[in-house]
């Protein structure tokens, strides 16, 4: 069976009609078909818990002004733009929607703009809105750096009227960053969403500049240990290695899975995370995207190591070194290996 190989500045990227898993075990490289995804919803309420809610009351220019970055201070924008409160002259009647404060992608006897976009600031593990439309469909899709992730477009029910209660539509369950709104099959193409709510990713930074534990709180920026929700940055100045070895497996193995993984370090420092020893059994797992940056290193001796790419990631070596010796390495996604090394040494 042919196997791609990825060099010292040269990338490596599997067919587009599949991802690459990559598992090294003595030498052994076979590719497989994986991939994961999220979770389309509509219901009445939205999300149980979002961290933020945006009413479009925050900012209110005047009707029909067109909304592109107005709203980035409330951490989202519109691509290419949306219009606010085109139906300020108006009873919508719709559960969730202020005809004075919402936003649309039509002003009232002008054509609807077929496609837009709701960026956000920041990746975001969970996202909804509600809508009115006119009866029909209308779908959703969910990307993440520009690209589309997998089980969508989802086509959604449209409506209006005081029965229109489950008009709240949405995303969850892994991190993304866009939400595009297109084929809109109504009467006239238009549709008005309002209360669009959202969950930022949570972002945990190593601070220590010394070489320490992994399972320790005082490590990390928002002073808990990582988890699966978690994109994981070790990144700060000094020489140092993370340590994570069969205690922290036993004790915290919730802090063993992450969302997004990045190590790197400046210019005459070097960032280390060192699997030591932990054996074959369970991985240290990154759900989406890993990235190796200048500086940054990770070491799996006699460990497992696994890259599942849920959410469109890919491991991505950029500048930084890779070495298994002894362990096991499951990539279920994209490799690139743009500068740096990958290193398997416990093989032919």
């Amino acid at each position: 069976m042919s196997t791609p190989h990825c060099g010292q500045r040269r990338q490596c990227k599997s067919p587009l009609t599949r991802r690459l898993q990559i598992s090294l075990v003595l030498g052994l490289v076979k590719a497989v078909w994986a991939q994961g995804q999220g979770v389309y919803f509509q219901n009445s309420y939205g999300l149980v818990s979002p961290s933020s809610t945006v009413t479009f009351s925050e900012f209110s220019p005047p009707p029909n002004t067109v909304i592109t970055t107005q709203y980035q201070a409330y951490g989202i924008t519109f691509v290419p733009q949306v219009n606010y409160a085109s139906i300020y002259n108006q009873t919508s009647g719709t559960p969730h929607i202020d005809p004075t404060a919402c936003v649309a992608n039509f002003v009232q006897f002008s054509p609807p703009v077929p496609t837009f976009s709701i960026v956000f600031s920041r990746p975001v593990s969970a996202a909804a809105f509600a809508v009115l439309t006119q009866p029909g469909t209308f779908q959703v899709t969910a990307l993440m750096v520009g690209t589309e992730l997998p089980g969508g477009p989802h086509t959604f029910t449209g409506g209006y009227g005081p029965s229109r209660t489950t008009n709240f539509v949405g995303f969850s369950e892994i991190e993304f960053d866009e939400l595009r709104i297109s084929n809109i099959a109504t009467s006239d193409g238009a549709l008005v969403l309002d209360n669009l709510q959202f969950t930022p990713a949570v972002v945990n930074n190593w601070t220590n500049p010394a070489s320490a534990r992994w399972d320790s709180v005082t490590n990390w920026s928002i002073h808990a240990l990582p988890a699966a929700n978690q994109t994981v940055n070790i990144a700060n100045a000094g020489y140092k290695a993370v340590n994570i070895d069969n205690a922290t497996f036993a004790n915290f193995p919730a802090t063993v899975t992450v969302s997004n993984l990045f190590v790197a370090a400046p210019t005459d420092a070097l960032s280390t995370l060192l699997l030591n020893y932990t054996g074959l059994n369970t991985p240290f797992k990154v759900l989406n995207n890993c990235t190796l940056g200048p500086n940054g290193t990770i070491d799996n001796y006699s460990s497992s190591f696994e890259v599942d790419g849920d959410a469109g990631g890919q491991l991505l070596i950029g500048g930084g070194t890779f070495t298994q010796v002894g362990g096991l390495t499951v990539v279920n996604a994209p490799v690139f290996v743009r500068s740096g090394s990958f290193n398997a040494t416990n093989g032919i």
